[in-house]
């Protein structure tokens, strides 16, 4: 956890609660898919948490 800084994990925080687990899990069911496909590619957690941090931002506004 030490590529996340703080404030990405306290956003990730944020938007799960205000979204609900099954919501979250549908946003990052295909991001997941890449990632282990080998699709997508993240040179750092931190990249993998900014690109689910804007799925989930388009859902809560």
């Amino acid at each position: 956890m030490k590529d996340i800084p703080d404030r990405l994990l306290q956003q990730w925080s944020d938007r799960v609660a205000r979204l609900g687990s099954e919501t979250v899990g549908r946003i990052m069911e295909p991001q997941a898919h890449q990632v282990t496909s080998g699709n997508a590619q993240y040179d750092h957690a931190s990249d993998f948490l900014h690109a689910v941090l804007k799925d989930l931002g388009q859902k809560v506004q």
